[in-house]
This record gives structure tokens, C-alpha cells and sequence, in this order.
């Protein structure tokens, strides 16, 4: 291929890259600020609620994602299927990852409202477990609507249609604002809640998201995947199909979940104050992170899709567009975020050592983004080629293996370290994406120059 027609291929990719990633982008923003409506609400409400809010948040959020992760199985697959011209065959998946959604919000659920025996064990501030375990045992309403919601944009974005999704986290988010202000200050009739009226809105709005994505897959080209003409009984072999590729991303997502949960619980150690600073530091940072996810999913899609047809020189053309997009977001965020640190902290909270701390915890924010985007980004295009448990594999040895020790370590210390606080969580936080971002980058680059898939789309693997 010569340079010019490379070049012509690069700006063709990143134009359909673009069309499907934008939507996504908004999706996840609006998602996103569901948890910052939360984080602010609460912390104008007071410093207590926020806190417990954030710990709940720390557990329902992994526990949400191991399973919502699994259910990410049925993107790549229904895109290959979809690119190898059986989008009859769709359906049928997403049924049977519906089964996987009825099981896992029954184990989230069992594990969720029993919250208040992992509180006492880890020992965070007494104040705000009370708040936290109000928080969970609420949401634990959302937990089935919210996987089922999963499948079906799983589907959606199998099919390369990501604006549905998009539509419906805006109807959420428009919801969910007021309800939220609603149930946690009280008003017309309804007392003050606090932290748990947080669960209460995001409860409701759940069930009305689900009911408008259904509403969409019965109107819309998904139809074609005849994902309602029947009801099936689980079929345990496509069952096990799916988890065994879903259950590396939602344990690998779960695994770097986790361990900014234990960050946060950890900072929850070290008091109300520094609890709180961290949450809204890594609620600025969260949102800045949504947009490298958008473009991991995008190029799931795209990626997942040119294999499915066999397009093997098109998926290497995504990977090294949407990378280059990824390193210079990264850098912009990181700029963004530093220069605006002050006034961003301002937003999460009126105390003003609490603001000062946020900003002090930003300047790292900033430091970890060009990572951060990086690997959220090829992240999403190694699952195109259905490859995940190496990357889960290195998540859980960048966060776990190295990150937390050095978090815990600079932050409390041992080994002949002083501890410095909550900064010190920091360290480790930035290693960790450091060193997953490096791991991740090399993979790719090796994986997507020696991939060949199977006849019958299931077995993806590197040439001998």
C-alpha cells in the first residue's frame, strides 16, 4: 500500500471512527455525570453523606462492571457475526447473555446488601458506613434493569448503531438530576435523604432506561437480529462461550475497578477529609476517562467487524488511528486539568481545606491521563480480536502487583518510608497506569500484525 493511499485509509478510519464514537462519548459522559451529580449534590448536602456515598460507590461500581463486563462479550461477537453477513444468528447470543445478566444480579445483589460486614472488616471511618449501607442495599434495586440494559446496547453497539444508547442516557441524565436533588434535599412532600437518595433516583431512572432501549430494539433495524421472535431456555454452551471470553474483561475491568475502590477505602482510612478530596478528584478525572473508553468501545466495533469480514490490513489501520487519537486527548486532558484545577475543585465542595486537597490531588490527575487513555483505548481494540485475558492479566499485575503496594506504602508507610497521606495513594495509582499502558501498547502492537480467526468466527488466535 503506498503512502498516499495509507494516509487516504487513515482519514476514511477516523471518519468511521468517528461516526461511532461520538454518540458513545456523549453516552458515557451522561453516564458519567450521573455519579458527578451524585458527588456534588451530596457534598453540598454534607461532607458525611458525600463520603458515604463515595465508600458504596467503591463497591457497587466493581461489582457492576465484573458483571456488565462479562455481557461486553456480546459487542465483538455480534460485530463479527454481523460483519460476516449472520445477523440472523444475533439474537439468539443476546438472549442467552440475558441469562447471564438474571444470574449475576442475583450474586451482585447477595453480595451488595450485605455491605456492612466488608465495611467493618476494612475499618473505614465509622461516620459514613451507615450512609454507604443505605446507599447499596437501594441500589440493589437498579442491579437487574442495569445489566439487562447492558445486553441490550451491547447488541445495539454489535450492530454499529450507537445513538440509541446515546438518546436514552440523555432521557436518563434529565431524570436523574432532579429526582436526585429531590430525594437528597427534600421537597414537595418528601424529607431529606442524603447520601441514600442518590440510590433512590438512580433506582428509578434504571427501569425507565430499560424500558425505552427495549422499545428501541423492537423499532429499529435490530429487529433483524430477532433478538424477541422466541424465548429460549439458557443454552449452556453459548453461555459458556460468552463467559469464557467476557469473564477476562469484566475480571479485568473489575480488577481495575477494584483497585481504585481500594484506593478510595483507603483514603477513607485516613478520614472524612481526604476521603471526600479523593472522590471528586477521581470524579474530574472520570469524566476526562470517558472519552478514551468511548474510543475503546469504538474500536471493539470496528475492529471486531474487519475481522468478522476478514479485513485483517483495515483492523491494523483502526489500531494505529484510534491510538494516535487516544496519546493526543491524553495530553490535552492533561493540560485541561492542571490549568483548571482550582476552579474545578471549587465545584465539588465549600470547605475550603477539602478544595485545596482536591486541587493538590489534581496535579496527579493530570500526570495519569496520557496513560489513562491509552490503555482504556487499546484495551477496547484487543477485545476486537477477542483477545482478553492477557490484558486482564496485566491489569492485575500493573494495579495489583504494583500499584497498591507502592499506594500503600507512600501512604501509610513501611519499609523504611515515611507515609505521606493520601497523596501517597497517588504514586502508586500513576505507576500502575504506567505500567499497563506500556504492557498493553506492546501486545497490541505484536497481536493485530499476527492474528487469524477460525471458519465459524469463535477461535481467534495468533499465527504459528
Amino acid at each position: 500500500m503506498t503512502p498516499f493511499r495509507m494516509r487516504s485509509s487513515s482519514i476514511q478510519e477516523l471518519a468511521e471512527l468517528a461516526k461511532l464514537g461520538w454518540p458513545i462519548v456523549v453516552t458515557q459522559v451522561a453516564q458519567m455525570t450521573n455519579g458527578v451529580v451524585d458527588v456534588v449534590l451530596t457534598g453540598n448536602f454534607g461532607k458525611v453523606d458525600q463520603a458515604g456515598v463515595a465508600l458504596g460507590s467503591s463497591l457497587f461500581w466493581p461489582a457492576y462492571l465484573l458483571i456488565s463486563g462479562t455481557i461486553m462479550a456480546l459487542t465483538p461477537t455480534v460485530s463479527q457475526l454481523r460483519g460476516g453477513g449472520r445477523i440472523s444468528e444475533t439474537g439468539a447470543v443476546a438472549r442467552q447473555a440475558m441469562w447471564i445478566a438474571l444470574v449475576g444480579a442475583v450474586l451482585a445483589i447477595a453480595v451488595l446488601f450485605n455491605s456492612r460486614i466488608f465495611f467493618d472488616f476494612v475499618g473505614v471511618d465509622p461516620v459514613a458506613i451507615p450512609v454507604a449501607v443505605s446507599y447499596l442495599q437501594i441500589q440493589c434495586i437498579a442491579l437487574l434493569p442495569l445489566f439487562l440494559f447492558s445486553c441490550f446496547r451491547s447488541l445495539f453497539e454489535g450492530m454499529a448503531m450507537t445513538r440509541p444508547a446515546m438518546y436514552i442516557a440523555i432521557i436518563g441524565l434529565s431524570v436523574k438530576i432532579p429526582l436526585t436533588y429531590l430525594f437528597v434535599f427534600g421537597g414537595f412532600g418528601f424529607e431529606a435523604m442524603g447520601g441514600p437518595g442518590c440510590a433512590v433516583a438512580t433506582s428509578f431512572v434504571v427501569w425507565v432506561q430499560l424500558a425505552c432501549i427495549v422499545f428501541a430494539a423492537l423499532v429499529t433495524k435490530v429487529r433483524n437480529s430477532q433478538v424477541f421472535s422466541r424465548f429460549d431456555w439458557p443454552d449452556f454452551r453459548t453461555c459458556w462461550n460468552l463467559v469464557r471470553l467476557g469473564m477476562p474483561i469484566g475480571l479485568g475491568i473489575f480488577l481495575e475497578t477494584s483497585f481504585f475502590a481500594s484506593v478510595t477505602l483507603l483514603a477513607g482510612k485516613l478520614g472524612v477529609d481526604a476521603t471526600s478530596a479523593h472522590q471528586s478528584a477521581m470524579s474530574i478525572a472520570s469524566v476526562a476517562f470517558m472519552f478514551p473508553l468511548a474510543f475503546g468501545f469504538s474500536s471493539t466495533i470496528r475492529i471486531s467487524a474487519q475481522v468478522g469480514a476478514r479485513k485483517y490490513q483495515g483492523a491494523r489501520i483502526t489500531v494505529k488511528v484510534i491510538v494516535s487519537c487516544a496519546v493526543w486527548f491524553g495530553l490535552l486532558m492533561a493540560l485541561l486539568i492542571y490549568f483548571s484545577r482550582l476552579p474545578l475543585a471549587g465545584l465539588y465542595s465549600t470547605d475550603l481545606s477539602v478544595v485545596q486537597l482536591i486541587a493538590s490531588l489534581l496535579v496527579y490527575g493530570a500526570l495519569f491521563q496520557l496513560f489513562d487513555a491509552t490503555q482504556a483505548t487499546m484495551q477496547g481494540a484487543l477485545r476486537g480480536y477477542k483477545d482478553t485475558t492477557v490484558p486482564a492479566l496485566m491489569v492485575l499485575v500493573s494495579f495489583w502487583g504494583i500499584g497498591l503496594p507502592v499506594g500503600w506504602i507512600s501512604a501509610f508507610g513501611g519499609l523504611g518510608f515515611q507515609g505521606v497521606g493520601v497523596h501517597g495513594l497517588y504514586y502508586g495509582l500513576v505507576l500502575s497506569l504506567i505500567v499497563v499502558a506500556i504492557g498493553l501498547g506492546t501486545r497490541l502492537y505484536y497481536f493485530s500484525r499476527n492474528f487469524v480467526i477460525d471458519p465459524n468466527f469463535r477461535v481467534a488466535h495468533l499465527k504459528p
